[in-house]
């Protein structure tokens, strides 16, 4: 079956976080990270056969559930985890946030690698833990860890865990598998929990392909956890359910005990959606992903030759670019807000590189809807040169 990617669906008015807050009407709109895309048939025909039946009340923890994620693991990522190794959350923050309190103390250190996805620091501060942060290394080449700057880290700190999004969130970096080893062997080495947010882990381009955590080593069994959900790569980020693929005991019994504190809502819908997608879908994943590779190229390209000012590296995964201005953002947005009438990110809140100044664009949108908001950027910017 072909997917129609270039299909304009307009999502105003429909309690939209992404256009429904532009009260201009006018603006196009590629700052929150969702996508403009219809959801995948079966998915919508999986949820309209649940509907049919009119009562949505409490529901058992079917085999189907877990078959779907070891299915989806093992095809798409080459990982079979056990069904004992999964565990329902009622998202991937919340799952992390449980990790937190149910791995470390009040007070205890833990990493994270900028450019990253806003809630991790928050996240770490509101359960009142100390954030340490462990830049990635960026050169023409592409992104890297800083493998010298995270055994510091752990020496100075004392850091109880690493956390990770894989791949980066906003950069579009991908971890490859000897990357990953290593960060799994210092963990290990320093007695520390890796947690690995993989929730953007089925957007990969070319020719990169994610290697879970769980294959990143022997070692990896015993202080990881892996977490991801459905909500980016088939667009139900409005449908709340998730899972931690857990394989370490210790882990679990601890892991447990916050679960069991705080009870984990089982979405019937969420669950419907999961089995459709992971089984019926792969296909829609096939189609996606080369529909936002090229879609980052041409982006790319237009950004580095028309957009005074402007440079960019192709991302490798997910779907943000993360371009760079030469002028401060502050200076540039009002004119890219209020004039182009286009809505992004300020990268100050991802803790971009110092001295760099970076834009966050969500590009998971018709093209037509991308290439005219970057069209309106770059009249307005040769305006303002």
């Amino acid at each position: 079956m072909h997917y129609n990617f270039d299909q304009v669906i307009d999502r105003r008015n429909t309690a939209s976080c992404r256009w429904d807050t532009d009260p201009t009407g006018k603006r196009i709109c590629l700052g929150i990270a969702d996508m403009d895309f219809a959801v995948a048939t079966p998915i919508v025909e999986a949820l309209q056969r649940r509907l049919t039946h009119p009562v949505f009340a409490y529901t058992l923890d079917e085999d189907r559930r877990y078959d779907a994620v070891i299915h989806w693991q093992t095809i798409r990522h080459g990982f079979t985890p056990e069904k004992k190794d999964i565990v329902w959350i009622p998202s991937v923050m919340i799952g992390i946030s449980w990790l937190i309190r149910a791995l470390t103390k009040p007070g205890d250190s833990i990493i994270i690698q900028p450019p990253v996805y806003t809630p991790f620091p928050k996240t770490i501060e509101i359960n009142h833990r100390v954030v340490v942060e462990n830049r990635l290394l960026y050169s023409e080449d592409g992104w890297d860890v800083d493998f010298n700057g995270l055994e510091d880290a752990f020496k100075k700190s004392g850091a109880k865990m690493l956390l990770i999004c894989s791949p980066q969130n906003p950069v579009g970096m991908f971890f490859t598998k000897e990357q990953l080893t290593r960060m799994v062997e210092i963990c290990h080495r320093y007695g520390a929990y890796l947690i690995a947010d993989e929730t953007h882990s089925d957007f990969y381009f070319h020719g990169n392909k994610h290697t879970p955590i769980f294959n990143a080593g022997p070692l990896a069994d015993s202080c990881c956890v892996q977490l991801t959900s459905i909500s980016k790569s088939f667009n139900m980020a409005g449908s709340s359910q998730a899972y931690a693929i857990i394989r370490s005991e210790e882990i679990r019994q601890a892991f447990d005990r916050v679960e069991d504190e705080n009870g984990t809502p089982a979405n019937i819908f969420s669950f419907e959606a999961m089995i459709a997608a992971y089984t019926q879908c792969a296909e829609w994943m096939d189609q996606l992903c080369a529909y936002l590779s090229e879609s980052a190229n041409i982006a790319c390209r237009f950004i580095n030759e028309e957009i005074p000012g402007w440079s960019i590296r192709r991302p490798d995964a997910g779907f943000f670019l993360w371009p760079e201005s030469d002028r401060p953002i502050p200076e540039i947005l009002p004119y890219i807000k209020d004039e182009a009438l286009v809505e992004l990110r300020d990268g100050v809140q991802y803790n971009p590189m110092p001295g760099h100044n970076n834009m966050r664009l969500c590009f998971g949108t018709p093209r037509s809807i991308l290439m005219e908001g970057l069209e309106r950027i770059a009249d307005t910017m040769k305006k303002h040169r």
